[in-house]
């Protein structure tokens, strides 16, 4: 397995994004470890349609003042050339997998007395602001059920970079 450092924190970030909504391109470069997210319109069409070559790249391309003449090669690596294969489209955390947090939390941590009571609550529609509302009424939880979320969706980042070949050194812990 690859080691790589990876900032774990900002891979989960980007899993929990809803691209539906977002319209952005997340992925990882597994050469160097560095996380790479835009919003698609950031890119000027003839990049998009992969019209030109990486040689004619320039800086009159940039669309924005923020951008770099960098993440336009990035760009272009990613969709117009052979180097693809090098770049993994970031996986989305769905609600399911969500979902499925809240219920192991309520059956791990939650007080046996009310655990039925608030699984009932948390069913059907509308379930994750019925548990935000859970939270709410009793705080006891609510530091618990951010610590157990945080060290759940880490460990999801992190089986799915094993899953793809890579071993994560996290670069904040560096």
């Amino acid at each position: 397995m690859k080691r790589l450092p990876i900032d774990i924190d900002m891979l989960v970030t980007l899993m929990e994004v809803d691209d539906r909504v977002y319209d952005e391109i997340s992925y990882l470069d597994t050469e160097a470890g560095k996380i790479i997210f835009y919003q698609e319109d950031c890119f000027p069409q003839e990049l998009v349609n992969c019209e030109i070559e990486r040689e004619e790249i320039t800086e009159d391309l940039l669309r924005y003042k923020w951008m770099r003449i960098e993440d336009l090669y990035t760009y272009y690596d990613l969709f117009c050339s052979d180097e693809s294969d090098r770049f993994e489209d970031i996986p989305q955390i769905t609600s399911g997998d969500k979902f499925a947090l809240i219920e192991e939390f309520i059956y791990t941590k939650v007080e046996e007395s009310i655990r039925d009571e608030v699984l009932y609550e948390v069913s059907g529609r509308g379930a994750f602001s019925k548990f935000r509302t859970f939270l709410e009424h009793h705080s006891e939880y609510k530091d618990a059920w951010y610590e157990f979320e945080s060290e759940n969706l880490r460990r999801i980042a992190v089986e799915w970079l094993n899953s793809i070949g890579i071993d994560p050194i996290d670069s904040l812990e560096q």
